[in-house]
C-alpha cells in the first residue's frame, strides 16, 4: 500500500495480467490483494528482442480489500489536541500547513494548497442517499522530483483521516 511506505520512499508499480473469470473482479481505483506468478518478459523492438526485460504478475486470485481506514487515536493524541485547542492567538491554518510533510522544507504555498485539497470540497448527496466528498484537484509543479512524489504520498496517507 502506498500509504504504508516509509517517508521518502516512492511506491513502485507492476503490470498485472488478469484472465478469464478474474477480469471483472475489480475496476480501476479498487484496492486489491493479488496472488500470482511474478514473471519477466523480454522487451521487443520490432521483430527483435532487446537485452532488457520487464516484469509482470500473472494473477491467479484477486481479493477486494476494505476501502475504509479506521483511525487509531491514542490518549496522547487526545491530550495534544486538547492542549492545542486551549492555545490563544494560534493560526490553525499555518500550524496545519507546517505539520504537513515536515520532512520537505519550503513550498509553503503548495502545502497550503494540499491542505485545502484534503479538507475542502463540497459534499454531494446522490439520489440513493450516498454521501460523496467533493474533490479539489491539484497539480504540483516543482523543480525537485523527490518533492513532487513525496507530497502526494503524504496527501494519500492523510486523506482517509480527513474524509470523516
Amino acid at each position: 500500500m502506498p500509504e504504508k511506505s516509509p517517508a521518502g520512499q516512492l511506491p513502485r508499480s507492476v503490470d498485472i495480467v488478469l484472465d478469464n473469470d478474474l477480469v471483472d473482479k475489480c475496476k480501476p481505483g479498487d484496492r486489491v490483494q493479488v496472488v500470482g506468478i511474478y514473471r519477466c518478459l523480454p522487451n521487443k523492438q520490432g521483430a527483435f528482442t532487446s537485452g532488457t526485460f520487464r516484469t509482470i504478475l500473472l494473477a491467479n486470485n484477486v481479493i477486494l480489500m476494505n476501502k475504509e481506514v479506521s483511525p487509531q487515536i491514542s490518549t496522547d493524541d487526545v491530550h495534544k489536541c486538547k492542549k492545542f485547542s486551549k492555545q490563544k492567538n494560534v493560526d490553525v491554518f499555518e500550524m496545519l500547513a507546517k505539520s504537513l510533510a515536515p520532512s520537505i522544507h519550503g513550498h509553503e504555498y503548495i502545502k497550503k494548497a494540499l491542505l485545502c485539497m484534503l479538507l475542502g470540497g463540497v459534499e454531494k448527496v446522490l439520489p440513493n442517499g450516498t454521501r460523496l466528498r467533493g474533490v479539489i484537484a491539484s497539480l504540483p509543479t516543482m523543480e525537485c522530483p523527490e518533492t513532487i512524489y513525496q507530497q502526494p504520498t503524504t496527501t494519500l496517507t492523510l486523506q482517509p483521516l480527513c474524509q470523516h
